[in-house]
């Protein structure tokens, strides 16, 4: 588990490193409880743990979920020129 859940960022600011941090500190509590109270099977001698629940299927999960929830929408801003007229037989 370790460094699974990492935020790469540039900044500085404690704080918001501090926050970070703290975002995949729950975030890999949440899977580690979702993984054994709900997902594994209980068994004699403890729990039959699912391999097919891994963290990774877990955080594309929770992106998936706020992607549409935030309705996200990748936008690039154009410099409004377009293509060229000699670049115009390649592009179709």
């Amino acid at each position: 588990m370790f460094r699974q859940a990492q935020v790469v960022t540039t900044t500085q600011n404690p704080v918001v490193r501090f926050a970070f941090v703290l975002v995949e500190f729950l975030l890999e509590n949440l899977w580690l409880v979702l993984h054994w109270a709900v997902v594994a099977h209980p068994r004699r001698g403890g729990r039959d743990l699912s391999e097919e629940f891994t963290f990774k299927i877990f955080s594309d999960w929770i992106r998936h979920a706020l992607e549409e929830e935030l309705e996200r929408s990748w936008e690039i801003e154009m410099n409004g020129v377009g293509v060229p007229e000699a670049h115009a037989p390649a592009v179709g």
